[in-house]
């Protein structure tokens, strides 16, 4: 599962143009730059899309301008027939650009994402210098520099939204049915391959960083297609004894969870289920000294002068006030 079986191309579309490489034109990123030294730790990205590349270009262009030292590699895996114009629109935003070349459905690609990760790391990633990845998927909204999104996160952690034990989510988690054949399998590779029989651990693959060690491990052990991408990737990590930062407020809406099944807008700031963030709780959080500052999902592209906070207010009770009327009006006419 691989892009290019024969190694890099020999030119490839970087930032700013097309340049001539060799496999050896970046060298991998030396641990030891962290925080732990006195030094901010660097976090680059790795940009995961696949459709709506206009907005996917203006998200590109926003990260850059509050992360000017971070580099931003771009990960395509959708419909090969449009690698050129993915290529072309993003292509000025990112350091690197890399396509998944297999033909795979969109939900084995939701369910085996890590696949398309670990094909990332094994054709392109292992040659790129960084130490800290972490993945911005395509629909999402980020408004602040990662340094301050991820000022928690230590050298060597692995940063996964939602990570829990297992039997926390059994009684309500589809994926954490115990006849799911496809959990039965995983747990059968874990025991037999790898002589692990502790719990599983669980996340909602939202918001992730890892650094590069969880990919030389997961690569090493075969990368496994068998199993969910929410439970394999937070129990192989476990496995690997890669340290978990809990210092972040990165909490998600898990969806299935009748406790919070009704939970309102503003607690859905991370969800998994497609409900797309409205407009009008991404501006009360911007009004906010200490809102939240990473929306998913959110498919439209807003400009940067609305993350004002002074702007926020006034846009937010605007937006308020109209859907009122609206409201209003509408009852009005269904007197009438």
């Amino acid at each position: 599962m691989v892009t290019f079986k024969a190694g890099l191309p020999e030119v490839l579309p970087v930032r700013g143009g097309v340049k001539s490489i060799t496999i050896n034109r970046l060298a991998p990123a030396r641990l030891g730059q962290g925080t732990h030294q006195g030094v901010d730790m660097k976090i680059d990205i790795l940009f995961w899309f696949y459709t709506e590349f206009k907005a996917c270009a203006k998200k590109l262009k926003k990260i850059r301008s509050c992360n000017k030292d971070a580099r931003v590699f771009a990960l395509y895996g959708g419909p090969l027939s449009e690698t050129h114009m993915a290529r072309q629109v993003v292509n000025p935003y990112v350091d690197d650009f890399y396509v998944y070349r297999h033909e795979k459905e969109p939900r084995w690609k939701w369910e085996n994402g890590e696949q398309i990760l670990a094909d990332w790391y094994l054709e392109r990633g292992q040659h790129l210098p960084w130490e800290t990845i972490f993945i911005m998927q395509w629909d999402m909204l980020i408004s602040a520099p990662l340094q301050e999104l991820f000022s928690g996160l230590q050298p060597g952690e692995i940063l996964l939204s939602g990570f829990r034990p297992m039997h926390e989510v059994a009684s309500w988690w589809h994926w954490a049915n115990p006849k799911n054949p496809n959990l039965k399998a995983f747990k059968a590779l874990l025991r037999k391959k790898f002589h692990y029989e502790d719990e599983l651990a669980v996340c909602l693959f939202i918001v992730a960083c890892f650094p590069r060690i969880f990919f030389e491990k997961f690569v090493g052990a075969g990368h496994p297609e068998v199993g969910f991408i929410e439970y394999k990737i937070p129990t192989m990590a476990n496995m690997f004894r890669i340290p978990v930062c809990h210092k972040h407020g990165f909490h998600p809406w898990w969806g299935s969870d009748p406790t919070t099944k009704n939970a309102p807008p503003h607690q859905r700031l991370l969800n998994a289920t497609g409900q797309e963030v409205p407009l009008s709780v991404i501006l009360k959080e911007f009004s906010k000294n200490n809102g939240q500052r990473l929306f998913h999902p959110v498919f439209r592209h807003y400009p940067k002068w609305m993350e004002n906070r002074y702007i926020a207010v006034i846009l937010y009770y605007l937006h308020r006030s109209i859907r009122r009327i609206y409201r209003i009006g509408s009852l009005v006419k269904e007197k009438v």
